[in-house]
């Protein structure tokens, strides 16, 4: 950061609620993301946990990043 004060240099992060970037794309992402999960050139992680039993260890180890991707509490089969 001093780096960035001293050379007077902008810092600009993104936020997906921005105009030019979320909105602006949101259909063409739908479109792209879901066929790409159908063809099975993107895949989705999920973590599973089983139980309600183990949610506090499937949280706990969530938070600390002991997951990847999405994580998943199962509770009951429907």
């Amino acid at each position: 950061m001093p780096l960035v004060v001293s050379k007077r240099l902008t810092i600009t992060g993104f936020l997906t609620s921005d105009r030019n970037l979320g909105p602006k794309y949101w259909v063409e992402h739908q479109k792209n993301v879901q066929q790409w999960i159908k063809e099975g050139s993107l895949t989705v992680k999920t973590n599973v946990t089983d139980g309600i039993d183990n949610a506090a260890e499937g949280l706990v180890g969530m938070l600390k990043g002991d997951n990847f991707g999405k994580a998943v509490l199962t509770i009951a089969e429907l």
